[in-house]
């Protein structure tokens, strides 16, 4: 009795495959490919873009906020930053 219900369940997920692959067009598979690659373009370039931002207003001396200068050890550092020595 088992067999049969691996059989059934092997039957029933084969029909369901072959019926969403051929109703899927290259277009589609194009169109996700190049949305997946413009987000994560946008999403690296706004990465880089804040990594940035934050590092500029961490080493500014007239920054209002002086928990974001470097040098504060109460923050933690970001990858490849070095302690600073006081």
């Amino acid at each position: 009795m088992e067999f049969m219900d691996l059989n059934t369940k092997a039957g029933f997920l084969g029909g369901t495959l072959c019926s969403v692959i051929c109703n899927i067009s290259f277009d589609d598979i194009l169109f996700t490919v190049i949305m997946a690659s413009i987000g994560a373009s946008v999403s690296y370039v706004v990465s880089k873009f804040l990594n940035f931002v934050f590092r500029y207003f961490r080493n500014d001396k007239s920054c209002p906020h002086p928990e974001l200068r470097k040098g504060n050890s109460d923050l933690p550092r970001g990858r490849g930053e070095k302690e600073v020595s006081k």
